[in-house]
Protein backbone atom coordinates (compact mmCIF):
# COMPACT_ATOMS: atom_id res chain seq x y z
CA UNK A 1 0.00 0.00 0.00
CA UNK A 2 1.12 3.53 -0.75
CA UNK A 3 -0.18 6.61 1.03
CA UNK A 4 -0.57 10.14 -0.30
CA UNK A 5 -1.62 13.22 1.65
CA UNK A 6 -3.98 15.85 0.27
CA UNK A 7 -5.38 18.91 2.00
CA UNK A 8 -9.00 19.39 3.02
CA UNK A 9 -10.27 22.65 4.58
CA UNK A 10 -12.20 22.68 7.81
CA UNK A 11 -13.96 25.35 9.79
CA UNK A 12 -11.95 27.89 11.77
CA UNK A 13 -13.73 29.93 14.40
CA UNK A 14 -13.72 33.45 13.01
CA UNK A 15 -16.30 35.43 11.05
CA UNK A 16 -16.37 35.41 7.27
CA UNK A 17 -15.81 39.18 7.26
CA UNK A 18 -12.26 38.73 8.61
CA UNK A 19 -11.07 36.96 5.47
CA UNK A 20 -7.97 38.67 4.09
CA UNK A 21 -7.02 36.99 0.85
CA UNK A 22 -9.29 36.19 -2.03
CA UNK A 23 -9.09 32.61 -3.27
CA UNK A 24 -10.38 31.07 -6.49
CA UNK A 25 -12.22 27.78 -6.08
CA UNK A 26 -13.17 25.24 -8.72
CA UNK A 27 -16.61 23.86 -7.77
CA UNK A 28 -17.45 20.47 -9.27
CA UNK A 29 -21.12 19.52 -9.00
CA UNK A 30 -22.50 16.12 -9.88
CA UNK A 31 -26.12 16.99 -10.75
CA UNK A 32 -27.12 13.32 -10.38
CA UNK A 33 -25.88 13.02 -6.77
CA UNK A 34 -28.15 12.95 -3.76
CA UNK A 35 -31.17 11.76 -5.72
CA UNK A 36 -30.52 14.56 -8.26
CA UNK A 37 -30.57 17.28 -5.57
CA UNK A 38 -26.86 18.25 -5.54
CA UNK A 39 -27.21 21.13 -8.03
CA UNK A 40 -30.15 22.60 -6.08
CA UNK A 41 -28.15 22.22 -2.85
CA UNK A 42 -25.27 24.11 -4.47
CA UNK A 43 -27.48 26.95 -5.71
CA UNK A 44 -29.71 27.29 -2.64
CA UNK A 45 -27.37 26.52 0.26
CA UNK A 46 -23.71 26.64 -0.72
CA UNK A 47 -23.39 29.37 -3.36
CA UNK A 48 -24.82 32.10 -1.06
CA UNK A 49 -22.02 31.37 1.45
CA UNK A 50 -19.38 31.56 -1.29
CA UNK A 51 -20.87 34.91 -2.38
CA UNK A 52 -20.92 36.24 1.20
CA UNK A 53 -17.29 35.14 1.66
CA UNK A 54 -16.38 36.91 -1.59
CA UNK A 55 -14.82 33.76 -3.02
CA UNK A 56 -14.05 33.69 -6.72
CA UNK A 57 -15.35 30.43 -8.13
CA UNK A 58 -16.15 28.58 -11.31
CA UNK A 59 -18.81 25.86 -11.42
CA UNK A 60 -18.35 22.75 -13.56
CA UNK A 61 -21.21 20.26 -13.77
CA UNK A 62 -19.09 17.24 -14.61
CA UNK A 63 -15.48 16.28 -14.14
CA UNK A 64 -13.20 17.30 -16.99
CA UNK A 65 -9.53 18.07 -17.42
CA UNK A 66 -8.77 21.47 -15.94
CA UNK A 67 -5.63 23.52 -15.45
CA UNK A 68 -5.03 23.39 -11.69
CA UNK A 69 -2.82 26.48 -11.90
CA UNK A 70 -5.98 28.58 -12.23
CA UNK A 71 -7.38 27.56 -8.80
CA UNK A 72 -6.50 27.68 -5.12
CA UNK A 73 -8.79 24.80 -4.20
CA UNK A 74 -11.56 22.49 -5.33
CA UNK A 75 -15.01 22.16 -3.75
CA UNK A 76 -16.89 19.02 -4.76
CA UNK A 77 -20.67 19.11 -4.35
CA UNK A 78 -21.57 15.45 -4.52
CA UNK A 79 -21.32 12.24 -2.58
CA UNK A 80 -18.12 10.37 -1.79
CA UNK A 81 -17.99 8.85 -5.28
CA UNK A 82 -17.07 12.04 -7.15
CA UNK A 83 -14.50 12.94 -4.47
CA UNK A 84 -12.87 9.57 -5.13
CA UNK A 85 -12.99 10.14 -8.90
CA UNK A 86 -11.21 13.50 -8.50
CA UNK A 87 -8.53 11.94 -6.30
CA UNK A 88 -8.06 9.06 -8.74
CA UNK A 89 -7.80 11.63 -11.53
CA UNK A 90 -5.06 13.41 -9.56
CA UNK A 91 -3.19 10.12 -9.17
CA UNK A 92 -3.21 9.59 -12.95
CA UNK A 93 -1.83 13.06 -13.79
CA UNK A 94 1.79 13.57 -14.80
CA UNK A 95 1.95 16.32 -12.12
CA UNK A 96 0.26 14.16 -9.46
CA UNK A 97 2.55 15.22 -6.60
CA UNK A 98 1.54 18.85 -7.13
CA UNK A 99 -2.10 17.92 -7.83
CA UNK A 100 -2.36 15.98 -4.56
CA UNK A 101 -1.42 19.17 -2.67
CA UNK A 102 -4.50 20.96 -4.04
CA UNK A 103 -6.97 21.65 -1.19
CA UNK A 104 -10.20 19.70 -1.66
CA UNK A 105 -13.47 20.38 0.16
CA UNK A 106 -16.33 17.91 0.16
CA UNK A 107 -19.68 19.72 0.19
CA UNK A 108 -22.14 16.94 1.03
CA UNK A 109 -24.49 16.70 -1.94
CA UNK A 110 -24.80 12.96 -2.30
CA UNK A 111 -26.52 10.04 -0.71
CA UNK A 112 -23.27 9.04 1.01
CA UNK A 113 -21.19 11.86 2.47
CA UNK A 114 -18.77 9.95 4.69
CA UNK A 115 -15.73 12.13 3.95
CA UNK A 116 -17.54 15.35 4.88
CA UNK A 117 -18.83 13.70 8.07
CA UNK A 118 -15.34 12.42 8.97
CA UNK A 119 -13.74 15.85 8.43
CA UNK A 120 -16.40 17.59 10.54
CA UNK A 121 -16.02 14.99 13.29
CA UNK A 122 -12.22 15.30 13.26
CA UNK A 123 -12.53 19.08 13.61
CA UNK A 124 -15.22 18.99 16.32
CA UNK A 125 -17.63 20.73 13.99
CA UNK A 126 -21.36 20.00 14.03
CA UNK A 127 -22.76 17.94 11.20
CA UNK A 128 -26.24 16.69 10.59
CA UNK A 129 -26.67 14.01 7.95
CA UNK A 130 -29.23 16.19 6.19
CA UNK A 131 -30.23 19.84 6.29
CA UNK A 132 -27.56 22.27 7.51
CA UNK A 133 -24.66 19.91 6.77
CA UNK A 134 -24.22 21.55 3.35
CA UNK A 135 -24.08 25.00 4.99
CA UNK A 136 -21.45 23.85 7.52
CA UNK A 137 -19.26 22.47 4.74
CA UNK A 138 -19.60 25.71 2.73
CA UNK A 139 -18.47 27.70 5.78
CA UNK A 140 -15.46 25.42 6.02
CA UNK A 141 -14.45 26.50 2.50
CA UNK A 142 -15.02 30.17 3.32
CA UNK A 143 -12.92 29.96 6.51
CA UNK A 144 -10.32 27.32 5.73
CA UNK A 145 -7.72 25.58 7.77
CA UNK A 146 -6.20 22.44 6.33
CA UNK A 147 -6.25 18.83 7.43
CA UNK A 148 -4.15 16.20 5.65
CA UNK A 149 -6.11 13.23 4.34
CA UNK A 150 -4.52 9.80 4.04
CA UNK A 151 -5.11 8.18 0.68
CA UNK A 152 -4.58 4.45 0.52
CA UNK A 153 -3.58 2.90 -2.80
CA UNK A 154 -4.76 -0.68 -3.26
CA UNK A 155 -4.36 -3.10 -6.14
CA UNK A 156 -6.87 -5.84 -6.86
CA UNK A 157 -6.83 -8.53 -9.52
CA UNK A 158 -10.28 -7.65 -10.81
CA UNK A 159 -10.32 -3.84 -10.61
CA UNK A 160 -6.62 -2.98 -10.77
CA UNK A 161 -5.34 0.15 -9.00
CA UNK A 162 -7.78 1.98 -6.73
CA UNK A 163 -7.57 4.83 -4.27
CA UNK A 164 -9.40 4.66 -0.94
CA UNK A 165 -9.96 7.35 1.69
CA UNK A 166 -12.78 6.08 3.93
CA UNK A 167 -12.84 3.37 6.52
CA UNK A 168 -15.80 1.01 6.58
CA UNK A 169 -17.00 2.79 9.73
CA UNK A 170 -17.46 6.21 8.07
CA UNK A 171 -19.05 4.65 5.00
CA UNK A 172 -21.58 2.96 7.28
CA UNK A 173 -22.23 6.19 9.24
CA UNK A 174 -22.87 8.04 5.96
CA UNK A 175 -25.28 5.39 4.69
CA UNK A 176 -27.26 5.11 7.94
CA UNK A 177 -27.32 8.88 8.60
Amino acid sequence: MRFHSIQSPFLAHFPIATLRMRRKILVIVNPFSGQKKALKMWKDETEPIFIAAQLDYEVVLTARNVCLNDYDGIAIVSGDGLVLEVIEGFLMRADRIRALKMPIAHIPGGTSNGLAAAVCFQCNEPFAPRGVFCLEAALMVARPRYLPLRICHVQTERDGDKAMFLSATWGLVADIG
